[in-house]
Order: structure tokens, then C-alpha cells, then sequence
């Protein structure tokens, strides 16, 4: 009886965590892209030391120069499909804003992870938030989510879902004025 009811347990949470595949499969349609002020009084953003994809530890966020926090995880179809963009973003714009890309490790595996960034050859910088606690403090309610943190410090965008190359570009410009964002 104790193993029939594990058993069902478990089919239902497989069944599930498919269910969820599939919705971030239909999140890939052309809905337009949800964007969010974190809030009115433009908060400051919460720093972390995390652990990278390189061995070494990282902060979150660096006053003095722009970041971009992309939170993600490997089995996101979405995460996915954005992430040849992104890379492109980081190329044209590292110099002047740093990219921080958390992976959701808790709902991850880290050996997966690797094995992702390394045969599609993405070059940004991957952290991963092991315990959880970055993306609840961020309050990660989908994936992707991405926050546009000012040189102060400052959140200045919250972004729900992937967003195209424009709508990228018009965030780093809002983070990065002195630089024209189609550079």
C-alpha cells in the first residue's frame, strides 16, 4: 500500500513538472513581453556572493557599473530561445554593463547547466543561486526573469518572459544612458 501510494505520488509530480514544460513551451508564442516597475521608489538591488559556472565568486551586483540579472534555468524552453540573443547583448555591451546570469540551481543541476553553456559555447558569466534564497529575495515567479540594475545600485526594470532584441536593447539604454543602445 506504502509503495503504491509513493508511486502515485511521484507519477503525479511527473506529470506536473510536464505540465510545466509545456507552459513555458506556449509562453514562446508572440504574446507581448510583460514589463513591471520592481517598485515606485525604485529599490536598491540586493546583493549576493554566488558561486560561477568558473569555480570562482562572484557579487551580484557591483556599484559603478550597470548590470543586467537574468535568472534562468536549463530545462526553460524560453530561457533557451532567448539565450543566442543575450549572447549577441553581451558581446556588444560588456564593456559597459555587467551580466549576471543566476541560474535557479535549486530547481536545476548544476552538471546539466555546464554541459548547456558549454556546447551552445555562451560566453557570459553564470552564477548559480544554490539555496533558492536570490531568487525568492528577487522574487522569481516565472523564468525568465530579468532585472535592469542602474551604476547606483538602483533597479530600474523588471522584465516577465524573453524579450527581443529591441526591447533589450531599450532596457540597457535605460540603465546605461551614456551610451547609445544601437552602437
Amino acid at each position: 500500500m506504502t509503495r503504491r501510494l509513493v508511486f502515485g505520488v511521484f507519477i503525479l509530480l511527473v506529470i506536473c513538472l510536464i505540465g510545466l514544460g509545456i507552459q513555458q513551451t506556449v509562453l514562446l508564442s508572440d504574446k507581448p513581453e510583460k514589463e513591471v516597475n520592481v517598485v515606485q521608489d525604485r529599490s536598491k538591488a540586493a546583493n549576493f556572493v554566488l558561486p560561477g559556472i568558473d569555480g570562482r565568486k562572484h557579487d551580484l551586483v557591483q556599484t559603478g557599473k550597470p548590470t543586467v540579472i537574468h535568472f534562468w534555468t536549463s530545462w526553460c524552453g524560453s530561457c533557451k530561445v532567448e539565450f543566442p540573443m543575450l549572447q549577441k547583448m553581451y558581446q556588444r555591451y560588456k564593456d559597459d554593463v555587467q551580466f549576471q546570469m543566476v541560474n535557479l540551481t535549486i530547481e536545476d543541476h548544476p552538471e546539466e547547466v555546464k554541459r548547456f553553456i558549454r556546447k551552445e559555447n555562451y560566453q557570459f558569466p553564470v552564477l548559480f543561486d544554490f539555496s533558492g534564497e536570490v531568487g525568492e529575495v528577487y522574487q522569481i515567479v516565472s523564468i525568465p526573469t530579468t532585472y535592469f540594475v542602474d551604476q547606483e545600485g538602483v533597479i530600474q526594470k523588471k522584465v516577465m518572459g524573453t524579450m527581443s532584441e529591441e526591447q533589450f536593447r531599450k532596457m540597457v539604454a535605460l540603465i546605461n544612458p551614456t551610451r547609445n543602445s544601437y552602437d
